[in-house]
């Protein structure tokens, strides 16, 4: 779909009563699905086509692992496959390997305001099957925040994932996502596009009123439950909806593939990708500077702003 009628469609999804609203997602979840299912049937990945693309993949790095095995095809073995190719190149000993456990899919607004208890000892992880695999092993720590929770293993788990709730945004400066920007981890993207990296909000987080435009909306005091078993409550804000509407990464790809931030790998019907997550915030910091955000064209960034990173 044309970029410009997908964010028509987003705001008339929006600005629509509330049954219909959730009628159009059960509807764009159906078409997510049947599209899935057709790219199975019609794309076979075999256990050694995943491992060639894995090993273009530079794992010397701490690593932010997102995953979308429905834009690949079917993948031999499934999830299992995907995780234990990944796990026979990843040196836990040396390095970290980090992934998304956001309880839940859609809005996290909406989530919120049915006000959950996020107990981090037992939420659900709704990011996919190689998550919750991963989430499964021996040795992981789950960081506690209501909306963007992670998973880690490896030399430095628990490190990254502690103090999350400390933080008055879920990207700050105790957030995994920050500080995996600061270690100089890469995020590989398996069959995720780069519309899924997460980490740039970190980048918004670390620049705060220096930004062009507010990213924040209503705050939430949502109910936690630590490893512990305690009750606590954790202050959270959400991106302001109408302008995440207008969100989109896709520029970053071409970019990227240019000035050599991203790398990029053909797999199925999709890709995997390498991507450097501190040159991509630094190079967002440069294109802010140039009045260009991931919700468009915006006021330049103050020139005497320089990059956090």
């Amino acid at each position: 779909m044309n970029p410009a009628l997908k964010r028509l469609a987003k705001y008339a999804i929006y600005f629509s009563p509330a049954p219909l609203r959730r009628y159009l997602h059960r509807k764009a979840d159906a078409k997510r699905i049947e599209e899935a299912l057709a790219r199975a049937r019609r794309c076979k990945v075999s256990r050694d086509e995943v491992a060639a693309a894995l090993d273009n993949i530079d794992f010397g790095h701490d690593i932010m692992l997102h995953t979308s095995l429905m834009n690949i095809g079917k993948v031999a073995g499934g999830p299992k496959t995907v995780l234990t190719e990944i796990m026979e190149r990843f040196d836990s000993d040396s390095h970290t390997l980090v992934a998304s456990a956001l309880p839940y899919l859609g809005s996290f607004s909406e989530y919120l305001a049915t006000d959950p208890v996020f107990d981090v000892r037992s939420a659900p992880i709704a990011m996919g099957a190689v998550n919750e695999r991963l989430a499964a092993m021996p040795g992981i720590y789950r960081s506690l925040h209501p909306t963007h929770s992670v998973v880690a293993l490896g030399r430095d788990a628990a490190a990254l994932t502690e103090d999350h709730e400390l933080d008055r945004t879920p990207f700050g400066i105790h957030s995994p996502y920050r500080k995996l920007i600061d270690r100089g981890a890469h995020a590989l993207l398996f069959g995720a596009t780069v519309n899924n990296m997460t980490f740039i909000h970190a980048v918004e987080d670390a620049l705060g009123d220096s930004l062009p435009q507010k990213v924040y909306g209503k705050r939430f005091e949502a109910r936690c439950i630590d490893a512990d078993g305690q009750a606590l409550t954790v202050s959270t804000p959400v991106h302001a909806p109408l302008l995440s509407i207008r969100r989109d990464l896709s520029f970053f790809e071409p970019d990227g593939l240019e000035h050599g931030y991203i790398r990029r790998f053909p797999l199925g019907e999709g890709f995997v990708y390498d991507v450097d997550m501190k040159a991509l915030a630094r190079r967002y910091v440069e294109l802010l500077h140039q009045g260009r955000s991931i919700y468009g064209r915006c006021r330049r960034m103050d020139a005497s702003v320089a990059s956090p990173f």
